[in-house]
């Protein structure tokens, strides 16, 4: 999208930028004139002082003639008079401003149109040392005499400063020139150029940028169709944006709808493994219960009978002892020795004590199996009327080798009502929720207890279990119910109990919550409805 818009910029702006090229051409074209110009000044004013230079060197050596050689063979004789005249009107007219000159025999200046010189008898060696600092200065040496002609300075530094002043000149236009010139490339080319910047905003997506007229009437008409298709394509950007977003929810909801369902049929397949499992298991204790069932039985209704029958026989010793004393003495004796020989008095007291610890291992063994009867039945789904109470003596029953003499049960039972539940199942999460306390105890403790309470809140029966071992932290708490999580050692159990359990209560529409802290042990709570509502099928679409 964004790439149409930068094209259709192009073929606004073009893509060579021809506003900023036309201001580069025109400014180089008026600085070279300028430059040209400024190059032909300079050249004439270097040859216009070159030229000043050359007359000025001619006008000396013209003077020097006429003040020397005119008057040389005359001062050779001593004849001054009429250099001296020379000299003074040369002097007057400013073509000179000093003459002076010296006998090379004599050290004393002879004569000097600077008459301070002759009144301060100046001598050749100080007038040489002065004159050498002098540039303007000539020093012309005769046979007889040196002369020393100075030249004024006035006309030549007017002049020389005429040509720097115009050099100068020449360069502050110059530079004033290049000012002028870049000032018009700017005013030329800047609003070329932020109309490109900010057309290069837009073509980015930022199209709350509004582009300000400028002064030329061509570009305000592009700034007016820029600003208006920015206008255009914002209402589509936000379109474009909402449908996105709303796509974007969409994707959103159905991938968590996706990863609600995948973690539904995860938790389903695990509970299909482990109720296949608990199935198989329960075919197969139902088929020990009833084979074990039955032989118990007929040792426990015989041992009715060997406690009547021994009873009985006990009875006709004992009548038949009082018979004794009747018969012939070696008779008596002969019963004596086999009574004591038989401990008939030990006997008489241990047999019932041995038939009734049988009639209670024959008790305790009926009930094991019809315990493990009912944890067959666990997954039956039927619902009947359970207690409670009794199903949580069942589950402590099947678990009393994991926790004789180590744990302590204390059941705080207030005979609540029965509930509508799956048997089976109610069963199957009592049985995992004390197992897990039995281990957490385990692993920190030799000894410990767990509390079992239950009581009716309103049309709910509530169920504790609490035990004071290992505990849990916030962590550990937070995942519990996760599938395959657990606390327990590697390879002490499967992770599945808990949310086996956790799906269990959800059935029964009931709540599992758990309290606990790491050393101090945990607490778990089910509330689970006396009356047992039936959760309406999702229709499929």
């Amino acid at each position: 999208m964004l790439t149409k818009i930068k094209k259709v910029f192009n073929s606004y702006l073009g893509e060579k930028k021809f506003g900023v090229h036309l201001a580069l051409i025109s400014s180089i074209g008026i600085a070279t004139i300028v430059i040209l110009l400024s190059l032909f000044y300079l050249d004439l004013t270097s040859k216009l002082d070159l030229s000043h230079k050359l007359d000025k060197e001619f006008l000396k050596r013209t003077i020097t003639d006429i003040v020397i050689n005119d008057n040389n063979k005359l001062m050779a004789k001593g004849q001054y008079q009429n250099f001296e005249d020379v000299a003074t009107k040369l002097k007057n007219k400013n073509l000179v401003e000093q003459v002076s000159f010296f006998k090379k025999d004599n050290p004393n200046i002879i004569w000097s149109t600077n008459e301070n010189l002759i009144k301060n008898k100046i001598t050749l060696q100080k007038y040489m040392k002065a004159a050498g600092d002098n540039e303007n200065t000539i020093l012309v040496n005769t046979d007889t005499n040196i002369i020393f002609i100075t030249f004024p300075k006035t006309s030549d530094l007017n002049i020389t400063k005429f040509l720097n002043i115009s050099k100068f000149a020449v360069l502050i236009v110059l530079i004033i020139s290049l000012i002028t010139i870049a000032i018009f490339a700017e005013k030329v080319v800047s609003p070329l150029k932020n109309l490109s910047q900010q057309a290069e905003f837009i073509s980015k997506g930022n199209f709350d940028n509004f582009i300000p007229r400028t002064g030329y009437r061509e570009m305000n008409q592009l700034v007016t169709s820029l600003n208006i298709m920015s206008y255009e394509l914002k209402k589509i950007y936000m379109s474009l944006e909402e449908k996105v977003k709303q796509r974007t929810q969409e994707l959103d909801t159905k991938n968590k709808e996706l990863e609600k369902v995948y973690t539904e049929l995860k938790d389903t397949q695990s509970m299909m493994v482990h109720s296949e499992k608990m199935r198989s298991l329960g075919e197969m204790v139902s088929g020990i219960t009833h084979e074990i069932n039955n032989p118990v039985n007929f040792i426990h209704g015989n041992l009715v009978h060997l406690k009547n029958y021994s009873h009985d026989l006990i009875e006709i010793i004992d009548k038949l002892k009082e018979y004794t004393e009747k018969l012939p003495e070696q008779d008596k004796e002969e019963i004596s020795a086999l009574l004591e020989e038989l401990d008939y008095e030990y006997l008489k007291e241990d047999l019932p004590k041995l038939i009734g610890s049988c009639q209670e291992g024959t008790e305790r063994t009926r009930n094991i199996v019809m315990d493990l009867k009912n944890f067959s039945r666990m997954e039956e789904m039927l619902i009947s009327e359970i207690n409670v109470e009794k199903e949580l003596q069942t589950a402590l029953n099947i678990l009393h080798n994991k926790y004789k003499n180590v744990i302590e049960i204390h059941e705080e039972f207030s005979h609540v009502p029965n509930i509508e539940a799956y048997g089976g199942q109610l069963n199957q999460v009592f049985v995992n929720i004390l197992d897990n306390a039995i281990g957490a105890i385990k692993e920190v403790k030799k000894t410990g207890n767990i509390y079992i309470r239950t009581k009716q809140e309103g049309q709910n029966v509530v169920i504790e279990i609490q035990d004071d071992g290992k505990g849990m932290t916030e962590e550990q708490k937070e995942k519990i119910f996760e599938p395959f999580f657990t606390t327990k050692p590697i390879g002490s159990g499967t992770g599945l109990g808990m949310s086996i359990s956790y799906k269990v209560i959800s059935t029964h529409n009931g709540k599992i919550d758990v309290k606990s802290k790491l050393n101090e042990g945990t607490t778990i709570s089910l509330t689970l409805p006396i009356k047992m509502e039936k959760k309406p099928e999702k229709k499929q679409a």
